[in-house]
């Protein structure tokens, strides 16, 4: 399965922001005792549209305009300044980012005439970030370190911590994560000294996309929550979307997707409730990937072309970028390899462009996916290099040590400084005396010490000669085992490097034969498929035939073993079961099962059951037409639920190791039933309080449990029940259930 790739807020403090709300209904006061025209009424005017920039975006424009057009009259050069800022942040927040830019320029230049050197800094970081947005990432960096070296020189402690921030999302998108987490950390330490609950959890979610990116999902996750219980504390309505959204993110790649799309929904629902064209965007985007995994593609689809759209009204260019890359994912998966090609190329120019390397590296990825979907397996190989280089350059191990280092360093900071403060007397008093002892003792060291050193002179040139006979010898030695460690150990990766590629190439085979996601819609189109291989590839698969006269088998097969050696006794029984479909057109479920049989035990050589133990499969094998359904099982049952809940036992015997025929049951449901088929990798799965396995008869309570809800949302029932089951244990066997709504 393709890296889903994270998508998210990186949070930047627009303006020095500091909840004010409090303070709003003393400003109306205010406006009701002196309603005079006067420089106050045009401070009022704009403290008022400054609170609610984040609070109440529309009425925060309305108060900045009266504000605006009252200094105008005045001739009110600070309050026209402060309302021009007012008004970019408004157009800033809503992207329309070249009106924010002008009205930045405007306040920053009212600023410089009049000496406001703080109110030109935030100015300079809120065009900063709009040309970060903007892909511009040397102008914003420009700006951001003007500013910077202006706090430094006026002790601007909140300054400086907002800026460190900026400066951080630009080394981020950057792919420096090394120079992105130190300018956090230097942030979040600023924040922490003023108590700055906003700044902190600015800080704690920057921090965590870090993590996300480095793929520590649960250190990502403390800072998201750390981040979200303080944006909820002071009421910032942005930050606790954007927390949101990257928790949604982070359970997406544990593939928790139950838990992500509640978190993506509310995020959105915060997004348009305050009308933040970036958050709606990366919502969609994520809503429109959970429909991709749960192969929805054509909705997925549409998700991403919405968000295109909106990315390019904002002009976001890596917004944009990373869209089309979703939409080139996307349209793979519906074999429309021309747009997909297209779409890959759109964001590789863009990504070049403002040189984001985890995009382009995501780029190389999926066009190495068109050549080998075209079967041009020389330039598929050039690209899944071009990216794996990539990859390697951005995600190493040394910048996971040293972003841990630094992490580890900040913690630890603080209980250094205060052990400092508190030994600081106790260490000069101590220095005193021991000065005291020196001079009464060193004549007498002195003495001793000339005695003494002769002595040891003599004594150690005897032992360093001969320890450097014995030291060559032994490194002579050492050097001659290390290079044939080193031999031993690039033979080794080269080896794995080799089975990796052809474990993948094995996986691309059996995502190529499994059923395609347009095919079951159209036999079934309420139905879904969990399928949770446990390795790279699979020992469970499902298989799908369809007929002229409206009948279609189904099978879910259970292969011996998993991983590899399963995945070919996959193959193999999943092409002797096209060849037995082929050869046989009006062919029943239990004949399906005695030819495999026959076939099975012919072509792998086995003569009798003990033979065969290592080579068989479990599978259970459904005919529908209509409401009619003929079923035959090899020790796999089929589970019917309509009202209660029915199952359909199998025969106690195996496909390779049968000594008599399987039976063919036929049964009619009534429309609207759901019919389950599955391995035994669900019930197998161990967790729980006890740590044992789930067992088959919760399993049928759970499918009961269910059955009348939409498949979708069955397949998802399903996943999070068994994500909780398993909690941190291993996953024990592949996991195929299937669910088909009459």
């Amino acid at each position: 399965m393709r890296k889903i790739i994270l998508l998210f807020f990186l949070l930047i403090q627009l303006v020095a922001f500091t909840q004010v709300r409090h303070k709003l209904d003393s400003l109306f006061k205010i406006i009701a005792a002196n309603p005079s025209a006067d420089t106050a009424l045009s401070k009022t005017y704009n403290d008022i549209a400054y609170s609610l920039t984040r609070i109440n975006p529309d009425s925060s424009k309305f108060y900045a305009d009266k504000a605006l057009a009252l200094a105008i009259q005045l001739n009110f050069k600070p309050g026209q300044a402060s309302a021009l800022n007012t008004l970019g942040v408004h157009y800033h927040l809503e992207g329309d980012y070249p009106k924010a830019l002008d009205y930045y320029e405007k306040s920053r230049k009212i600023k410089e005439a009049i000496g406001d050197k703080k109110g030109m800094i935030s100015s300079q970081n809120n065009m900063g970030i709009v040309y970060y947005l903007l892909g511009q990432y040397t102008k914003a960096l420009k700006n951001y370190h003007n500013s910077l070296e202006i706090q430094k020189t006026t002790h601007d402690t909140a300054g400086m911590a907002n800026t460190y921030n900026y400066i951080a999302s630009v080394f981020y998108f950057l792919s420096d994560y090394d120079k992105a987490l130190q300018y956090y950390l230097s942030s979040l330490q600023l924040s922490e000294k003023m108590n700055d609950k906003t700044g902190i959890g600015q800080a704690r979610n920057n921090i965590g996309i870090l993590y996300s990116s480095l793929g520590n999902l649960d250190k990502a996750i403390e800072n998201y929550e750390v981040s979200l219980a303080l944006s909820k504390s002071v009421g910032d309505k942005y930050n606790i979307a954007s927390a949101y959204n990257n928790l949604g993110s982070a359970y997406q790649k544990k593939k928790d997707f139950g838990k992500a799309i509640e978190y993506f929904n509310e995020s959105l629902r915060l997004a348009r409730e305050i009308n933040n064209t970036q958050g709606i965007c990366y919502n969609l985007l994520n809503i429109g990937s959970i429909l991709e995994n749960e192969k929805k593609y054509e909705e997925a689809l549409l998700k991403y072309k919405e968000a295109l759209e909106l990315t390019k009204k904002t002009g976001e260019q890596y917004s944009i970028a990373n869209t089309y890359n979703f939409i080139g994912n996307v349209s793979l998966q519906l074999k429309r390899i021309e747009i997909a090609q297209d779409a890959y190329a759109n964001a590789l120019k863009i990504a070049k462009e403002i040189k984001a390397k985890d995009l382009i590296a995501t780029c190389y990825n999926g066009i190495a996916a068109v050549y080998k979907n075209k079967n041009d397996f020389k330039k598929s190989y050039e690209y899944l290099n071009l990216y794996a280089d990539l990859r390697d350059s951005i995600l190493s191990d040394e910048k996971n040590k040293s972003m841990a280092e630094m992490q580890t360093r900040f913690d630890t900071d603080k209980k250094e400084k205060e052990i400092e403060l508190l030994t600081k007397d106790k260490n000069i008093e101590e220095l005193q005396s021991v000065e005291q002892l020196a001079n009464i003792k060193k004549q007498k060291v002195a003495i001793y010490s000339s005695l003494g050193g002769i002595t040891l002179a003599l004594t150690l040139v005897f032992f360093v000669l001969q320890g450097y006979k014995q030291k060559k010898k032994a490194n002579g030695l050492l050097e001659e085992k290390n290079i044939a460690i080193q031999q031993q150990k690039q033979i080794l990766e080269e080896k794995n490097i080799q089975i990796t590629d052809s474990i993948e190439y094995a996986k691309s085979i059996q995502d190529a034969i499994l059923p395609a996601a347009k095919s079951f819609e159209e036999s079934f189109t309420d139905s879904f498929i969990l399928f949770k291989p446990k390795d790279v590839v699979s020992g469970d698969i499902y298989w799908l035939s369809s007929s002229e006269k409206k009948e279609t088998l189904f099978a879910a097969i259970d292969c011996v073993g998993h991983g590899v050696p399963g995945a070919f006794m996959a193959l193999h029984g999943y092409n002797l079961l096209e060849r037995i479909v082929k050869e046989n057109k009006k062919i029943s479920p239990a004949q399906i099962l005695d030819e495999l049989n026959k076939k099975v035990l012919e072509s792998l050589n086995q003569k009798s059951e003990t033979s065969s133990a290592k080579h068989g499969m479990d599978m259970s094998v459904i005919k529908i037409k209509g409401n009619l359904i003929e079923f035959s099982g090899a020790r796999n049952p089929l589970v019917i639920v309509h009202k209660e809940l029915t199952e359909i036992k199998a025969d106690r015997m195996y496909v390779g190791g049968a000594q008599g025929n399987f039976t063919n049951q036929q049964i009619t449901v009534e429309p609207g039933s759901m019919l389950y088929l599955f391995t035994d990798g669900y019930a197998d799965q161990k967790g729980g309080a006890d740590n044992k396995k789930f067992f088959a008869e919760p399993l049928r309570t759970l499918l009961k449990e269910i059955a009348p809800l939409p498949c979708a949302e069955q397949k998802i029932a399903l996943e999070k029940k068994h994500n909780e089951w398993k909690g941190n244990n291993e996953q024990l066997d592949d996991i195929l259930v299937t669910g088909i709504r009459i």
